[in-house]
């Protein structure tokens, strides 16, 4: 089968498009190459995750072929770390596996595949699939590259109606996208005379006729080789001008009676910003099955973290949004210093979006989070103990397992205050599993807190320091992770 070049429409030049094959099966892997060479297509191999970063870092590559079960780490994982970084995020990313589960493939359409093929697969077929999905990806990328922003801005820089004229007079052909007060915004243009608006649920002359009454808000004007407004979709045929001046006289009259109209919007701001979200998620129920398999995921040494950094918001809509099949929360409470050592110590190295997110002026809060098979996910964020103020009013969860190192493993060293804080601030959170580590009179210092007063808190104590031999922090999330898979209710004075 002899598969056509892949055309660069900017360039008119035939580029050979380049395929990484990432599977841990060396008969699957050269079964993928054959099936694609024949077809014209340049292939890459690798045999895990590891060594497709490596090839990532130097080549060039047009799709991506992965298994969903790696040597090192699940293919959906994989998947993920590579969205981390915008260069790689945007790579066709297709599954190719034995899993023909239903299951199995809406965790990896929903993490973002673009495919998924089950195995054994026809050759012809193979390269047919992904030749189309190479196109489909340069054909979208062709036509970003020949749109262009001309303008973006305010109104309260240029009115609405001025930049309405401006846009007829150059005859210009695009969209208008505005972000009001009271809802989202569409103007079509084609070669500056206007042919569709919408705003909110409204669209045509009325919807123009709101935008003009609205007046305030932003916008951007995305330019565009034709109109993508259909002749028969369509619905303004009068000028700009005459829409304006009818525009202006029905909010003069709305003015005049007192009344205003209220459209609710149909999509998200364009300046949209997430707010913390009040309540509890409900996280993963305990189960000595459940353990073990987190506990299995989490002691493999190649199993790394995803650092992150959150800024209050981000820290507010990431303890309430669901994450992955089955989710095990976990709150390190520990100093700075002490505490971010400890999460380095299982995380893989940063991302783009770390650093990023580091640069920001504004307080922020480091996590973590281990993306594990099955699409299970244990997530982690680290609180100063010192600091729990600050964090109150934007963490609302309900973690699996409190992880407690006091500075210098003595808890009276944090002062009345501080430990006032603390001792609300766990009795806010309802956790499940308690771990303390630090010396030996630990546990005699937190036997009156409130917040264990609660028969149903499991509790472990730890005589270690935190990061020191034994007490890494993947060595101690083991330890919770069983603890909260057991059975045995109630407080443990178990110490190690």
């Amino acid at each position: 089968m002899n598969l056509p070049l892949v055309y660069d429409v900017s360039t008119d030049l035939a580029t050979v498009p380049s395929v990484l094959v990432v599977d841990g099966d060396a008969v699957s892997r050269r079964f993928v190459e054959l099936s694609l060479t024949r077809g014209g297509l340049s292939v890459e191999l690798a045999h895990d995750a590891t060594s497709a970063l490596d090839i990532l870092s130097t080549n060039l590559v047009d799709l991506i072929i992965c298994d969903t079960e790696l040597p090192d780490v699940a293919g959906v994982q994989f998947l993920r770390r590579l969205g981390q970084e915008s260069r790689l995020a945007r790579i066709p990313f297709v599954f190719l596996s034995v899993d023909a589960r239903v299951d199995t493939k809406l965790v990896a359409m929903r993490a973002g595949a673009d495919d998924y093929l089950t195995k054994p697969v026809d050759g012809n077929e193979l390269a047919l699939r992904i030749e189309s999905t190479i196109g489909r990806h340069r054909r979208a990328r062709s036509e970003a590259r020949r749109k262009s922003y001309l303008l973006a801005g305010d109104f309260s820089a240029i009115p609405f109606t001025d930049l309405v004229g401006i846009l007829e007079m150059s005859r210009r052909t695009g969209v208008l996208s505005i972000s009001a007060p009271c809802g989202i915004s569409e103007i079509f243009f084609d070669n500056g005379r206007i042919v569709h608006a919408t705003f909110g649920n409204l669209s045509g002359p009325p919807a123009f006729y709101r935008m003009v009454a609205e007046g305030a808000g932003q916008f951007e004007f995305l330019i565009s080789s034709i109109c993508e407004v259909e002749q028969n979709r369509r619905t303004i045929s009068t000028s700009a001008t005459s829409l304006i001046l009818e525009g202006a006289r029905l909010a003069d009259d709305d003015k005049k009676a007192g009344t205003a109209r209220v459209v609710p919007s149909r999509r998200p701001s364009l300046k949209s910003v997430p707010s913390p979200i009040d309540g509890l998620i409900r996280t993963t129920q305990p189960s000595a099955a459940l353990a073990r398999a987190f506990e299995a995921g989490i002691s493999a040494g190649f199993s790394l973290a995803e650092l992150r950094i959150f800024t209050r918001e981000e820290l507010a809509a990431w303890a309430c949004t669901p994450v992955g099949s089955e989710r095990f929360q976990v709150v390190l409470r520990s100093d700075l210093t002490t505490g971010a050592s400890g999460l380095l110590s299982i995380a893989a190295p940063i991302t783009e979006r770390y650093v990023l997110s580091s640069l920001r002026g504004e307080q922020k809060y480091l996590g973590a989070n281990f993306f594990l098979r099955q699409d299970r996910v244990v997530d982690l964020i680290l609180i100063d103990i010192q600091q729990l103020s600050t964090i109150q009013a934007s963490l609302s969860l309900e973690p699996s397992l409190v992880v407690l190192a006091p500075p210098g493993g003595d808890v009276l060293g944090m002062g009345t205050s501080s430990r006032a804080q603390l001792d609300a601030f766990l009795s806010r959170l309802e956790f499940k599993v308690l771990l303390g580590v630090g010396q030996a009179t630990l546990q005699e210092q937190f036997k009156d807190l409130a917040a264990l007063q609660n028969s149903n808190i499991k509790t472990k104590w730890v005589k270690a320091a935190l990061g020191e031999g034994a007490s890494d922090l993947r060595t101690l999330l083991v330890h919770g992770i069983r603890l909260w898979g057991s059975e045995t209710l109630g407080n443990s004075a178990g110490k190690r």
